[in-house]
């Protein structure tokens, strides 16, 4: 009887190792995808006019050109990183990432400017094909004063190859400074 308990023993421990061992792989074949995303949808939660042409749009590809060439990159290595290219307002062509003026004053001209935001990130895994990048240490501390409020969380789900976060940014419209809720998702070079 003392046999067959310890033989039953035997059997169980290896049942649960080979269930967690199953698991790890199943996780380890749908893991994160390093590389380039481009952005493939921005939506603000309220129609806004950012190029002053005189019409308001939610899909911002719609008012800034350069999120077209917006990408992220997710670079992992003993200390994961992610790289955004994201528009940042250029006014009168002057400094890049200064202070927004409060007030538009007619003949303004304003342009937007991709820049490069890198922070590290802390991923965990909520399920086998969903993890979280969680805002870490920004890799370059500088003076400069940024209009797009870095995310404290992105998602990426793995089985669809995309990243998505939501955050806001600050534009200068002809009614002033509008701060605006953003829905963004980036989807996996192929």
């Amino acid at each position: 009887l003392l046999i067959m308990i310890n033989i039953l023993k035997v059997l169980l421990l290896f049942s649960v190792f080979a269930f967690f061992s199953c698991n790890k792989k199943e996780i380890e074949d749908r893991s994160i995808t390093w590389g380039k995303y481009t952005l493939m949808e921005i939506e603000a939660n309220e129609p806004v006019d950012i190029n002053l042409d005189g019409v308001k749009h939610t899909d911002l590809k719609k008012e800034i050109g350069t999120l077209n060439t917006c990408a992220l990159f997710l670079y992992g290595n003993k200390y994961p990183s992610v790289d955004l290219l994201w528009p940042e307002p250029l006014i009168n062509q002057q400094k890049l990432l200064q202070e927004l003026p409060c007030h538009y004053s007619e003949g303004m001209k304003i342009d937007y400017v991709n820049v490069s935001i890198q922070y590290y990130v802390d991923i965990k895994s909520d399920t086998p094909n969903r993890y979280v990048l969680n805002r870490g240490q920004k890799i370059a501390n500088d003076a400069s004063v940024y209009t797009f409020e870095y995310p404290e969380k992105m998602i990426v789900n793995t089985d669809k190859q995309v990243i998505c976060f939501e955050t806001t940014q600050t534009f200068l419209t002809q009614e002033g400074c509008k701060s605006v809720l953003l829905k963004v998702r980036f989807g996996l070079v192929h």
